[in-house]
């Protein structure tokens, strides 16, 4: 009978950054990342809205979190303001200008907490036996 491979365990794997200038990078790397998911799940958005059903940066940055732990937070929140900020943003008054900026930091506020969030309680209920 085969033998199961040894459960690895431990942390999440190795962040990818060595440098200050690599995190730098990195973190603006998943920024990028969360923008670019977030502009394909709102292609499926319905009209008069920005509300979307399928909403794929939440699975990518969840796994993110799985394989890089909370360091990812900072990114998932600047894609998150970037995102959120761009969609709504305009210049037509101050006002519109300031509510797409707070929509864009709760949002990122909140997707932050999500991935990071759910990957610590996941880390933590499973101890990473498992992880994909």
């Amino acid at each position: 009978m085969p033998t199961r491979p040894a459960i690895q365990e431990g942390g999440p794997t190795r962040w990818p950054a060595q440098t200050p200038l690599g995190a730098v990078a990195t973190t603006l790397g998943i920024a990028a990342l969360y923008v670019m998911a977030a502009r394909v799940g709102q292609t499926v958005a319905p009209p008069l809205g920005n509300v979307t059903p399928v909403y794929l940066v939440s699975g990518v940055m969840f796994a993110l979190a799985l394989l890089w732990g909370p360091r990812i937070g900072p990114g998932v929140f600047l894609g998150a303001l970037a995102g959120n900020a761009w969609a709504g943003f305009t210049l037509d008054s101050t006002s519109g200008a300031l509510r797409a900026l707070a929509a864009g930091t709760s949002n990122g506020l909140g997707d932050t907490l999500a991935a990071v969030g759910m990957a610590l309680l996941y880390e933590h209920l499973c101890g990473h036996r498992e992880r994909f």
